[in-house]
């Protein structure tokens, strides 16, 4: 009767928890569809710059850590002195607790049952180029405990981010 009882009580807590996952895909397209935004508002990049190899006006960095905690950064190009342009740290936003980032593919995968990337070990970054294209990718996000997978397929011509709810 106990092992019943510790049983039912464990299915119950984690039938409470919210799925955080959806929220969190929402999040990464809106943070790809910011990166976006910037890049087309702060215009060309310097000559000086390019000739640098600052191509990208901003990139999105995606991460994890040595703990398992996924994280999302938007990096904006700061060409004021174009001979030492850097990218300087624009906004982040870290991924609830129970959601965590999969994958970075180098496409956007529009149909179910495209290949996957590889897991995600350290950090991968997208960039996205002042006329608002930017390199191609799917981020790929599930859940740690619940089956919920999300993907967020970002096609390079237009960047703009397309939620799926499943991979």
């Amino acid at each position: 009767v106990a092992i019943i009882g510790i049983a039912a009580a464990s299915a119950i807590a984690l039938l409470g928890r919210s799925d955080t996952t959806p929220k969190d895909a929402r999040n990464v397209a809106s943070l790809v569809h910011e990166a976006r935004r910037q890049a087309l508002a702060r215009g060309p990049i310097d000559p000086i710059a390019v000739a640098a190899g600052n191509v990208a006006r901003t990139q999105i960095e995606f991460s994890t850590d040595s703990t398992g905690a996924s994280l999302v950064r938007l990096w904006v190009l700061d060409d004021s002195n174009p001979t030492a342009s850097v990218y300087v740290l624009l906004s982040q936003d870290p991924l609830s607790s129970d959601t965590k980032i999969y994958g970075v593919g180098n496409a956007a995968a529009m149909f179910d049952g495209d290949p996957l990337p590889n897991a995600l070990a350290g950090s991968v970054t997208r960039n996205v180029y002042p006329d608002g294209s930017s390199d191609a990718m799917t981020v790929y996000l599930q859940h740690k405990v619940q089956a919920t997978r999300y993907r967020v397929a970002v096609p390079p011509i237009t960047s703009i981010p397309i939620v799926y709810d499943k991979w």
